[in-house]
């Protein structure tokens, strides 16, 4: 009852600024021979005001966003490691890092002494300043970093900067790998960047060695800056997996600082399997749910049931509802991006069942030159104006096992933005799954596609 009232009072609040805006149009205009020329400037104002107006997918889920944030997307991998030594060279007071992955390359190396040197210089100087990093051990002793990585630990230390690896071993408080999945970088309290690049060559470099000795381009991915109010909750989530791994809080934590100019509307949704939090699963099938002219999603990895049910469902009950999904045409070199791409081709059958248009995506286009490359891009926009990016796959770890983290953007420049840098591009550059594409796999391929498919939740 309370939720239809709020709906309608929402629907009477829209349609009475429509009304206002369209007196407002009529009160401007002019006659002109007979014929009725509206002013330009009025038609611009007009249509601004009515863009600002909240969607509903954006009144569906996002029911407390912070509103005075400014969002920056840094799309390559050059950018991505400028924007984060630069952060880490501005903070005043503190530095917090939470990731998944930071590899002993030469791009961890370089984040390393960044904050060693941030460090020194406040020493030198007689301040206070604060870096501590939160690494999954997990990622860190068993991924695809090999036997070097932990010596990242030991270098960060020697750098003053305080280390600890979270939930050590496979199991912690009766969950099996409970990885922090998160790639958190906290400037005090003005500004943070997440994404899904953590730290290491493939994320940061233009090119690396991959784990079997190839040398590759590096992975098609984003990390965002969000200046402003949302990192206040953002230092929640980090405090609280802090102390969970057993760190301590600082008896001072930084000051929240809102952005002067901007103000995107922004809310941070998350997977947290110690407590039972899974609102960022909630805030996905929602966003879906109440789509009225188009979702575009972007995942590595895309096997979680209940999303591929969302999309056909979507589809299913609005046909006109534009569902676009790309998928990477290249797996990582490792047995899960094996298996993940078994994985990928199958939620892709399922999903074209429904007419929605399924594409694989190799590299694009990078300084004019077509580029083979695997995508670790992960996002998901709504109606050209809500985007959720984030550490967040498509997969069952994501919305139950693992800890993650996105942010839900409602913010007319920044959905410009990622549609222009990367969602138009992206599509452009994909080649679309056709039937006889799935057709062409053996029975053996869709005998494993079947079985993993089956057994999805256990990866």
């Amino acid at each position: 009852m309370l939720e239809s009232s709020i709906e309608r009072l929402t629907k009477n609040a829209i349609s009475n600024r429509r009304t206002v805006l369209g007196k407002e149009l009529a009160e401007k205009s002019v006659k002109t021979a007979g014929k009725q020329v509206v002013a330009r400037d009025v038609i611009e104002r007009t249509a601004k005001a009515a863009d600002t107006l909240p969607s509903k997918a954006e009144r569906a889920v996002m029911k407390s966003p912070t509103l005075r944030n400014k969002v920056t997307l840094h799309v390559s991998p050059e950018s991505s490691q400028e924007a984060l030594i630069q952060s880490i060279k501005d903070s005043k007071n503190s530095f917090y890092i939470e990731t998944f992955i930071w590899h002993n390359d030469a791009a961890g190396n370089e984040v390393i002494q960044a904050l060693a040197d941030r460090v020194a210089k406040a020493k030198a100087n007689g301040e206070t300043y604060d870096a501590k990093v939160l690494i999954d051990w997990f990622g860190l002793r068993q991924g695809t970093g090999g036997t070097g990585d932990p010596l990242i630990v030991d270098k960060l230390r020697a750098g003053g900067v305080e280390v600890i690896e979270f939930a050590r071993g496979y199991m912690d408080e009766g969950h099996l790998i409970p990885i922090t999945h998160r790639k958190l970088y906290i400037q005090d309290g003005r500004q943070f960047m997440t994404g899904g690049r953590n730290i290491g060559d493939e994320y940061l470099k233009p090119e690396f060695n991959d784990p079997k000795g190839g040398h590759q381009n590096s992975w098609h991915d984003l990390l965002y800056t969000v200046e402003g109010d949302e990192t206040g909750r953002i230092l929640d989530q980090f405090f609280d997996n802090w102390k969970r791994a057993g760190g301590k809080e600082p008896a001072v934590k930084p000051v929240i600082e809102a952005s002067a100019t901007g103000r995107a509307r922004v809310e941070s949704f998350i997977t947290n399997p110690h407590t039972g939090v899974r609102s960022l699963a909630k805030a996905h099938l929602d966003l879906i749910a109440n789509a009225e002219s188009e979702i575009v999603v972007m995942y590595p990895y895309l096997s979680d049931d209940k999303l591929v049910a969302a999309l056909r469902d979507a589809k299913r009950k609005n046909p006109k509802l534009v569902v676009k999904v790309i998928l990477p045409a290249n797996k990582e070199v490792t047995a899960e991006g094996s298996i993940y791409q078994l994985l990928n081709k199958e939620s892709a059958r399922q999903l074209m069942k429904e007419g929605i248009e399924v594409r694989m995506f190799a590299g694009g286009v990078v300084d004019g030159k077509a580029v083979e490359r695997f995508s670790h891009f992960k996002g998901l926009i709504v109606d050209k104006k809500v985007v959720s990016i984030g550490s967040a796959n498509g997969d069952y770890r994501t919305f139950h096992s693992n800890h993650e983290l996105n942010t839900v953007i409602a913010d007319n420049a920044t959905a410009r933005n990622f549609l222009d840098e990367v969602v138009d591009p992206d599509w452009a550059a994909a080649v679309p799954v056709t039937q006889a594409d799935l057709k062409a796999d053996s029975l053996w391929t869709r005998i494993k596609q079947h079985v993993l498919e089956a057994l999805d939740n256990l990866l």
